[in-house]
């Protein structure tokens, strides 16, 4: 079994313990996994990242959906609520074209997705839950 220091931690260890990387003479990283994660997650900047997540997954910069977010007073466009402290509101998007439709609270937008994005669904399940409102309030 082969083995090699980690510059970091010092610590002599099998070389599956370290990253692969195609480049390097053993066919793995200097650091070992460990300290690969550590040095990642010290260095990471989390507005970076959550730029970068918006680029690849729809498209759009940190600026247009601050810009989406103050166009629609920061509440969600299916229930009009504001999002809770401390919690954003998410892209929705058409799964098809990829167009981004606006800003949602995550529940909301996951009610869309599991009702298949279908306005004819949504609307035979508007009336289902009128029907049951009108039911109960003439058991009261």
């Amino acid at each position: 079994m082969s083995v090699k220091p980690c510059p970091d931690c010092k610590d002599v260890l099998p070389l599956a313990r370290f990253p692969r990387r195609a480049r390097s003479a053993d066919g793995r990283t200097a650091r070992c996994r460990v300290c690969t994660g550590i040095r990642r997650k010290a260095t990471r900047d989390p507005v970076r990242e959550r730029e970068r997540r918006l680029w690849a997954a729809y498209g759009i910069t940190g600026e247009e959906y601050r810009r989406m977010g103050a166009a629609q007073r920061w509440r969600c466009l299916v229930c009009g609520e504001r999002a809770p402290k401390g919690v954003r509101l998410v892209v929705d998007h058409d799964h098809v074209t990829g167009y981004v439709r606006g800003l949602l609270h995550s529940e909301c937008n996951a009610a869309l997705g599991l009702l298949g994005d279908d306005p004819a669904v949504l609307e035979r399940a508007g009336r289902y839950l009128s029907r049951a409102v009108d039911l109960r309030s003439q058991v009261h």
